[in-house]
Order: structure tokens, then sequence, then C-alpha cells
């Protein structure tokens, strides 16, 4: 259990594969933190819209973790309103994201 003054708080999980809800949730308890799950949004992603947002939301809604997105591209945010965004607890991202001579990221 975290013996700190602060709580520990792993805000890059995902839930794919042999990772689910319960595997997480048993793993933070073993190792007193807290979780974020987060999907990839933006463009082009698992998350592309307000309305795959909206979805997403719901099902974090009934679980007991911070709700956030990975947001991919630099050109994410023109995928979602604002309101849909303000809905998250948070949102990480890749500050070395840099174009390609190509245009690649």
């Amino acid at each position: 259990m975290n013996k700190l003054d602060f709580p520990l708080i792993d805000f890059h999980v995902h839930i794919e594969d042999d990772m689910t809800f319960e595997r997480v949730l048993q793993l933070a308890d073993e190792r007193g933190v807290r979780v974020g799950v987060v999907e990839h949004a933006g463009i082009g992603q698992t998350i592309a819209d307000d309305d795959d947002m909206k979805r997403y939301i719901e099902k974090l809604a009934l679980q007991p973790v911070y709700k956030g997105i990975q947001a991919e591209g630099r050109d994410w945010m023109g995928a979602f309103s604002e309101y849909v965004v303000s809905q998250l607890d948070f949102v990480l991202t890749d500050a070395l994201t840099f174009p390609e001579k190509d245009g690649r990221l």
C-alpha cells in the first residue's frame, strides 16, 4: 500500500488483450495506485469523433478510474467538440511528435 503523503497514479493504462478492467483494478490495488485509462484518440484513431468519445466515456463511467485519452497527431483537437473533451479527467499526448521531411509523424 502507498505510504506516501500523495497518491500514486498511473495515467497511461490501456484496456486491451489480457488487460481487462478486472485485471487492471486488481494490479492497482496490489500496488497501491490509482489508474487513468486511455484510448488512442484523434483523426483515424479508435476514438475518432464525438460519438466514439461519448460511448467511451459512458463505458469508463462505470469503473473506478480516471477517464482520459491518448491524443494522436497534431490535429486531434479538430476531431472533438470542447464539450465532449471537457467530460474527460485528463488528456495525454506525446510532446515529442514531430513531422518527418515526407510529412509523416
